[in-house]
């Protein structure tokens, strides 16, 4: 199997085509699902650049990524690789400190809209028909056999979060995280345990989930709700899935890119951009199960029934 590759010049052509795609679109906000920073390097059980020092995390992050950190908030979700479920003990405590989430989620928490410690679930909204949900997937070691979510705290905020329709509808309310509820591999497949937030999803009217873990591009669609896993913006996984229709794959890539959203009324419009080394934002090629390719953008319409906030 071909191993997925961290090429840093790939991750500097992708950080300014997101720089481009910041300024021209004049983009709100980033979302990030999961694995913020990752191991460049590892021998036997001994990694460089996990994301437990700080030092990790200027070469890895904040140096690729400083003209867009500086101008726009960034979101971000926790990954297994942020957690000492595949890496350090202190990976998660790294991603709290560095994103300074303590003191943006201080009063969150007490007004319902966050449950941390030790997980990160919290929801914000940035306009009155869009509300975006962090879901914390991972797991740790005193919960070995469940995910995090499954915390009596975070699954009472999960509840809340996700209401039955019509109660406190949104037009779109967009989850986030790392595990994927359906992905076709070829290294990870459909994350189990995940039929309750499926669940709450679909009682709540949820049209478009976004998700981390595997190293390429996926887009699925299961009834009636669009999943996306974008997980290549330096570490890609070239190999073809061997899932397809367990995961109802529509089209996929391993090239590395990042996903560019945007919201007009009832449609959303997704477009997966990869590396653009002239004026123009290219989107990656994709495949369909049956190898045809597919390109541009894909577009997610609003579910009947919900009505504003």
């Amino acid at each position: 199997m071909r191993k997925p590759s961290t090429d840093k010049r790939r991750q500097l052509e992708i950080a300014q085509a997101l720089e481009r795609a910041v300024n021209d679109y004049d983009a709100r906000l980033i979302l990030t699902t999961g694995d913020n920073i990752y191991a460049s390097n590892r021998f036997l059980l001994w990694a460089r650049d996990t994301g437990a020092e700080d030092d990790d995390w200027f070469f890895t992050y904040f140096q690729p990524y400083r003209y867009v950190l500086n101008r726009i908030p960034w979101c971000p979700s926790i990954g297994n690789h942020d957690t000492q479920e595949t890496e350090e003990h202190d990976d998660r405590d790294q991603v709290m400190d560095n994103m300074y989430l303590r003191e943006r989620l201080a009063g969150e928490e007490a007004a319902g809209r966050a449950s941390v410690s030790p997980g990160l679930f919290y929801k914000f909204r940035v306009t009155s028909d869009i509300e975006f949900v962090c879901i914390d997937t991972s797991k740790e070691d005193f919960f070995k056999r469940g995910r995090i979510y499954e915390y009596p705290k975070h699954w009472d905020f999960m509840e809340k979060a996700f209401p039955p329709l019509p109660e406190q509808a949104v037009k779109w309310r967009i989850p986030f995280g790392h595990h994927p509820p359906y992905c076709a591999g070829p290294q990870h497949h459909n994350t189990r345990g995940m039929g309750p937030i499926i669940d709450l999803f679909q009682r709540s009217g949820v049209r478009a989930v976004f998700s981390g873990h595997e190293h390429n591009f996926q887009h699925s669609q299961v009834n009636g709700i669009d999943y996306f896993v974008s997980g290549a913006g330096a570490k890609s996984r070239m190999l073809s899935p061997n899932g397809f229709e367990e995961a109802h794959t529509q089209t996929w890539s391993g090239e590395c890119h990042f996903l560019l959203v945007t919201v007009d009324g009832d449609q959303m419009t997704v477009r997966a951009i990869g590396e653009s080394p002239g004026d123009t934002l290219l989107d990656i090629v994709r495949l369909t199960p049956e190898g045809e390719r597919a390109q541009g953008p894909i577009v997610v319409g609003q579910a009947s029934g919900i009505i504003e906030g």
